[in-house]
Formats: C-alpha cells, sequence, structure tokens
C-alpha cells in the first residue's frame, strides 16, 4: 500500500527528498495539506512523537513539544 491513502489523516507532510512537483508535493495540494519537501535532515532531527508546526509558504517545520522520552534524548544528545 502507497503512503497516498493516509494524506486523508494528516494535518501535514514534511519529507527529506523531493520538489515542488514530487509525489508528496502534488498530493498534499490536493488534499490541501500543509507540506514541507526536501529538508534534507528532518527525519534524523524531528524526534518521534513531537508536535510539530509546518508552514507550507515559508517552507519551515517547527518543533512545539517532544515526548518525555525524546526529551531526555535531547538534553542528553543535543547534537
Amino acid at each position: 500500500m502507497g503512503y497516498t491513502a493516509l494524506f486523508g489523516h494528516v494535518a501535514a507532510v514534511v519529507t527529506d527528498i523531493g520538489g515542488v512537483m514530487s509525489h508528496a508535493a502534488v498530493v498534499a495540494r490536493e488534499f490541501g495539506v500543509a507540506c514541507v519537501v526536501d529538508t534534507q535532515v528532518a527525519a534524523s532531527r524531528i524526534p518521534d512523537g513531537a508536535l510539530v508546526e509546518v508552514d507550507g509558504s515559508a517552507g519551515t517545520i517547527t518543533v512545539l513539544e517532544v515526548g518525555s522520552a525524546d526529551q531526555a534524548a535531547l538534553v542528553s544528545n543535543p547534537g
């Protein structure tokens, strides 16, 4: 199963690769979902379970809150 079916359940999409004409970006536009593509590092920098704000127009992703287990990991390894 492809990931397109999940677009009806998400508030935003963030990808490490792709461009404005990538499948993720096109489908996000069709669903009216905020999307930031080609971050190159989001998957490795955004902790699992984090609450994020995605601004597709500005191309920014802001971590608003991290989960309790991830918060301890960030404090001990801030890199």
